[in-house]
């Protein structure tokens, strides 16, 4: 039996995409303690796709009381079915305080923006989020979804947001400035 303790759960420098079974394994050791509060993954040019997407994130959803996610997956090809299974990680994930997603350069397109934004709606104690979307193609649809869900957002403490690089312009920063004004928490 597991200790209910604090687990970090960290996994850097993971090789290739077959590893993911040894992901799944560590999990799966650990989703019957409850009380894993901090994750940290790597994925960062793994060839990572939505399936895989599906495979780590519907084991991680019964970690319900995560309070730290960071989650680098830049450079692959989750797309928005990839983006729909970690919005539903952090609508289990109630307790989350610190949600990191480097989301970069992944064929992310408006579905992606609009699942991202939704999970945002119940992520109502998140204090400290950083979203890096440079690199994808996505269109006003989606950032509008994404930006009224992050105006209700009045625990946000700290906020990174990057659109670099995708198709933004003057009326949609606009839309990124409305959904950052009502913010008053942030520092």
């Amino acid at each position: 039996m597991i200790e209910n303790k604090i687990i970090d759960i960290k996994l850097h420098n993971i090789q290739s995409i077959e590893k993911m079974a040894d992901i799944l394994q560590l999990l799966n050791t650990y989703k019957q303690n409850k009380n894993v509060y901090k994750i940290t993954l790597n994925l960062n040019s793994k060839k990572i796709d939505e399936y895989n997407c599906e495979s780590l994130f519907t084991d991680m959803t019964k970690l319900s009381r995560v309070e730290e996610f960071s989650l680098d997956i830049r450079n692959n090809w989750i797309m928005d079915n990839g983006v729909n299974y970690i919005s539903e990680f952090i609508i289990f994930s109630k307790p989350l305080k610190k949600l990191r997603l480097n989301l970069y350069n992944n064929e992310i397109k408006d579905d992606g923006l609009v699942y991202l934004g939704d999970s945002l709606s119940y992520a109502k104690h998140i204090q400290n989020l950083y979203i890096d979307l440079a690199y994808n193609e996505f269109s006003r649809k989606g950032l509008n979804t994404l930006m009224l869900n992050l105006k209700k957002m009045d625990s946000i403490q700290s906020l990174y947001l990057n659109f670099k690089k995708d198709r933004i312009n003057d009326s949609d920063c606009l839309t990124i400035s409305d959904g950052i004004e009502p913010l008053k928490t942030l520092k």
